[in-house]
């Protein structure tokens, strides 16, 4: 914490507070985009259910406010809004084309995309007032992995003796994708202290109640439903069933796919000693 507070010392003293204020009205909300990641303000005012919500290019959001005034249900959102994508089913095998011959095996369903890492959010706040504020950065949930595709039907038995064959058995199913797993929640490191209209200390600081902090991780996916086998061939009535001494695979339902992991669940540091 002194390495911190030293670094905020350190920035304040080459740059000072920026006379900027920042005012995000009553049901309005704020985007955080890349250009204006760290911010040191002079006066911060979140007026009742103000919303910060820091866009999905943003990795890390610093907030450094000389004078704070926060209104109820206020939230600051470092979790992500672009939701990853499922992985796609795996195509169905083609059906045998002509007898004696073996079909098609059905395709491996896709992996699900993993979720994303949320913001990590660094906050520095003297505050003058305060209604309640949540700060939440989850990380997003892992998509579903693809279901595997079903194989093809096996051929039937040759209905000549000239050239005999066995029916064949339906293709293999193809294996389900993996889910993906959970994004990590971000970090959150939020340091306070009150202070009077004047700028001034409290000297007797009142513990901070009115803060929820939320950083968890993304619930990992479903893996893929495995393929069927496809059906097998018919024996043709009346013909002698016999084999040229073909090799015929034995056709298997294709394997579920894993499921994906929970994302991690970061670290918070709420600290009454800015």
């Amino acid at each position: 914490m002194k390495q911190i507070l030293f670094a905020l010392s350190f920035f304040i003293s080459f740059h000072g507070f920026s006379q900027r204020n920042l005012t995000v009205r009553k049901n309005q909300s704020k985007i955080i985009v890349t250009a204006i990641q760290s911010l040191l303000i002079d006066t911060l005012i979140l007026e009742d259910n103000a919303r910060i919500i820091i866009d999905d290019n943003v990795a890390a959001f610093s907030l450094i406010a000389k004078h704070a005034t926060i209104g109820n249900n206020v939230v600051i959102d470092g979790s992500r809004k672009t939701i990853p994508s499922n992985g796609a089913n795996g195509q169905n095998g083609t059906d045998a084309p002509d007898y004696c011959t073996l079909p098609g095996e059905g395709k491996n369903g896709q992996n699900g995309a993993d979720g994303t890492d949320a913001a990590d959010i660094f906050l520095y706040f003297r505050i003058n007032s305060i209604g309640s504020l949540r700060v939440v950065t989850d990380g997003t949930n892992g998509a579903m992995g693809g279901n595997g595709g079903s194989g093809g039907a096996g051929a039937n038995s040759s209905p000549s003796l000239l050239s005999a064959c066995t029916a064949k058995p339906g293709g293999s199913g193809g294996k389900g994708g993996n889910g993906g797993s959970g994004g990590r929640g971000g970090t959150l490191v939020f340091n306070y202290s009150f202070i009077d209209p004047s700028g001034h200390f409290l000297s007797n600081q009142p513990p901070l109640s009115q803060v929820q902090l939320e950083t968890n991780g993304g619930k990992g996916s479903n893996g893929g439903i495995g393929g069927q086998t496809g059906h097998p061939g018919k024996k043709t009535s009346g013909i002698i069933d016999q084999s040229l001494n073909q090799s015929v695979p034995i056709s298997i339902n294709g394997s579920l796919g894993q499921n994906g992991k929970g994302g991690s669940f970061s670290k918070t540091n709420i600290k009454q000693d800015l």
